[in-house]
């Protein structure tokens, strides 16, 4: 693996090492960005203040908020009385696991992200979305901070798209 990384992209490069001293390096593990962006803000919330609207999809860097995971994913045996389809499917994905974590893959990175450690701003900004949140259409990805040339350029992680996340009963 390690000399299919020496002809990755930048991206994949820092994502590797990101991954790898995640765990033990805060300085690494703190250049994670989290970007928003509220599609329909103005729909939604047109009295919004202009000081919160223009932070929309601006990204931040996960710091203190952020706890990272990581580890070998759990295999299962495969099922030697499998009758049906969906049951030998099962059996072989298990299979495929197994197979993968014996090979050195089966492992797994998770970042959570607890908002109620942000600022004083960020969660009045949260606190501003309240009442409109069913209604937002929000859009959130992920990205590594490149901080050098050679991490240049950054790119997406990975994104999810909320609708009808409904804030106001917490």
């Amino acid at each position: 693996m390690a000399q299919n990384l020496d002809t990755a992209p930048p991206a994949v490069r820092l994502l590797a090492r990101w991954c790898r001293g995640a765990a033990t390096d805060a300085a690494l593990r703190q250049r994670l960005k989290l970007v928003c962006v509220i599609d329909n803000l103005a729909e939604v919330a047109p009295s919004m203040p202009t000081m919160i609207a223009k932070h929309n999809g601006k990204p931040v860097l996960v710091t203190g908020s952020g706890s990272f995971f990581s580890g070998l994913l759990p295999i299962a045996a495969p099922d030697a009385g499998a009758d049906d389809d969906a049951d030998a499917a099962a059996a072989a994905a298990a299979a495929a696991a197994a197979a993968a974590a014996a090979a050195g893959g089966g492992r797994y990175v998770e970042v959570d992200v607890n908002v109620h450690k942000w600022n004083i701003v960020a969660l009045q900004v949260l606190e501003s979305w309240r009442e409109c949140s069913p209604d937002l259409v929000l859009h959130a990805a992920l990205v590594i901070e490149a901080r050098e040339d050679e991490e240049m350029p950054e790119c997406v992680l990975g994104t999810v798209e909320l609708r009808g996340l409904d804030l106001t009963s917490w």
